[in-house]
């Protein structure tokens, strides 16, 4: 027997509703396809948010500071809903069925509109990654420190210099099947979502210097995500997530087939410094022997002669 498919997007209204993006025309747009397949789906919003005692996860934002490059998205809450919604998807589902979220403005990213084998491809992507919870890498040269408030790293990865070369993730499609290794991330995600100095735009502590922009919801999972492969925690594989999507399409897989980061250079910093503590004695051995030398020489002698 197959699993359910549950399909979720976020549709922001605009004003009165909230002041975000409309985004009404390309959720109908989606509707209007989606009603003619066996996908289950449902698109949530702000108002709805607001009206089941959700508001702190879209509330607004008067500055959008460091997320330079989302319009609008300080209005809706840094999307800091995001893993809400899944969860809230995840209580209507049964163990083992399959949970996609993508963005619903399809009238600026047409891909969005494809669903041609659509429960093929999904099932495809998850076995390609091996693990229940999948979101892809971005591209194959960005790291998550380029667009992770540094305050975020440092605060939440288990080790830093790892979680820094981490790849970036881009969160405009999740898939994941339900399961307690799902839950227990999205948890996770959502209540790191909520705190302040992570999900606002504001810079708390000094950026890296490769740092570019932040990217909210986005860099605090990939933070997560960094800490589970560090650890292979639920055997989450080395080369996690190993799969790019091109144009935001699901039916445009590019497989990473080597692991994205060595994680056995980072799996003790201080066997980095041991090359410097041995040339450090070596130096000073030599600094004592050429400064004590005429004593060696006749100690030495002494002994050679007694």
């Amino acid at each position: 027997m197959k699993p359910n498919i549950h399909y979720i997007s976020f549709c922001s209204e605009g004003e009165p509703y909230d002041k975000g993006l409309n985004l009404s025309n390309s959720k109908q747009i989606l509707i209007d396809i989606l009603k003619d397949t066996d996908i289950k789906y449902f698109f949530y919003s702000p108002r709805f948010l607001k009206e089941n005692g959700f508001s702190e996860y879209v509330k607004e934002y008067e500055n959008p500071g460091l997320v330079s490059m989302n319009p609008n998205m300080n209005l809706v809450g840094f999307c800091a809903w995001k893993p809400l919604i899944m969860l809230l998807e995840l209580e209507k589902m049964n163990d083992g069925d399959i949970l996609v979220y993508r963005d619903c403005n399809c009238e600026k990213y047409g891909q969005l509109k494809n669903f041609d084998n659509f429960e093929d491809n999904i099932t495809e992507i998850l076995n390609i990654v091996n693990f229940d919870f999948f979101v892809p890498v971005e591209n194959n040269k960005s790291n998550l420190s380029e667009f992770c408030k540094s305050n975020i790293i440092r605060e939440l990865a288990i080790n830093e210099e790892f979680t820094k070369k981490f790849p970036l993730l881009i969160v405009n499609i999740i898939i994941c099947k339900k399961s307690n290794v799902s839950i227990e991330i999205l948890n996770e995600w959502r209540k790191n979502c909520i705190i302040d100095k992570y999900i606002d735009g504001e810079q708390h502590g000094e950026l890296y210097p490769e740092f570019r922009w932040h990217t909210p919801e986005q860099g605090i999972l990939g933070v997560l995500i960094s800490n589970y492969v560090y650890e292979t925690k639920y055997n989450i594989p080395k080369n996690y997530p190993n799969l790019m999507l091109l144009n935001r399409n699901i039916n445009e897989k590019i497989i990473i087939d080597k692991n994205i980061i060595n994680i056995e250079n980072f799996d003790n910093k201080d066997i980095s410094i041991i090359p410097y503590i041995v040339c450090l004695i070596f130096v000073l051995f030599l600094f004592l022997f050429l400064k004590y030398k005429k004593f060696y020489i006749r100690f030495y002698k002494f002994i050679k002669n007694k």
